[in-house]
């Protein structure tokens, strides 16, 4: 096969406990001919014997396609450390050897498209300290822009890419953004949308008290402390199978936006907008993150069970 300049992009894939889904993500790696593959993954949750079986069943398939890359890379840990604590530390790991790489969970399936586009952004914007992040997901139903992909607050993370240059800025002390974010009133300047400003603050701030600790959330208020943003391509380009009830955050199936994988063009047609687009975001937003009936309801839902269990 021909080489590609994307095969020699870094690539760390995160796994736990879904051995159907990490093998259809093993078998398009090994199909695009990637060279370098680091793989991660958290250990047994305590006193769960499925969680032994299905990763040690994971671990081997791991191991089975590990003949199909020229250079493999492991980090596995002996104790369960949970999604939003292993996560980073992975990531982290990754970049401690590695300048730049594309990162995929288990559930996030890209094809070539995606790591020709990771691996000509990397490239491109490797010297642009603003830009750090790239996306392979697109939620938009019409072309933003008038290049191949835009500019967006939201770094996405079905399928992404960054530089060790970005990822050294992740805050996982939740108190330093509130503290900073207070301090300048930054997301008034970030988001002009309220609605959007509110969210974010309260998310900040369950996140500074310990309510959540979501890992994505955090890398999200760790590049708008730089003013950073993230790269959008105008095609979708990962589908996601990873929604069901063995998920950590995507456990609704109905909630699966069921997007297919585009032809990303050859040619990569660069936009002559830098800058954040503000409605791409705000309808990001109103489709990803706003509050809705049905959120509230399963929420209520959830509560009131664990109030008849208590009882």
């Amino acid at each position: 096969m021909q080489s590609e300049s994307y095969q020699n992009v870094p690539v760390l894939v995160i796994f736990f406990t879904r051995p159907d889904c990490l093998h259809k993500l093993l078998v398009q790696l090994a199909n695009s001919g990637l060279k370098k593959v680091f793989f991660a993954s958290d250990g047994p949750r305590l006193n769960s014997k499925s969680d032994i079986s299905k990763i040690e069943e994971c671990r081997a398939l791991v191991k089975k396609f590990s003949s199909q890359f020229q250079s493999v890379h492991f980090y596995y840990s002996q104790e369960n450390l949970g999604c939003d604590t292993f996560v980073p530390k992975a990531i982290s790991w990754f970049f401690s050897t590695e300048d730049q790489g594309i990162i995929l969970e288990d559930d996030c399936i890209v094809d070539d498209g995606f790591l020709r586009f990771a691996d000509f952004a990397l490239k491109k914007y490797s010297n642009f300290p603003d830009v750090m992040s790239i996306s392979a997901a697109n939620f938009q139903n019409h072309k933003v822009g008038d290049g191949d992909y835009f500019f967006s607050r939201y770094p996405y993370i079905w399928g992404w890419a960054t530089w060790a240059r970005a990822w050294q800025y992740f805050e996982n002390d939740a108190t330093v953004y509130k503290k900073y974010f207070i301090s300048f009133n930054s997301l008034n300047k970030i988001f002009k949308n309220r609605k959007q400003t509110k969210y974010w603050q309260k998310m900040m701030f369950h996140l500074a008290m310990g309510k959540i600790n979501f890992w994505d959330a955090k890398w999200y208020f760790s590049i708008w402390m730089k003013n950073g943003f993230s790269i959008t391509p105008n095609i979708n380009l990962v589908e996601n199978i990873g929604f069901g009830a063995d998920a950590t955050h995507t456990k609704n199936e109905s909630e699966n936006p069921g997007m297919n994988i585009g032809t990303f063009p050859l040619k990569i047609k660069i936009p002559t907008d830098a800058k954040p687009n503000p409605q791409a975001d705000h309808e990001l937003f109103i489709k990803r993150f706003s509050p809705t009936f049905a959120g509230y309801w399963r929420v209520f839902k959830s509560k009131f069970f664990k109030l008849l269990v208590s009882q």
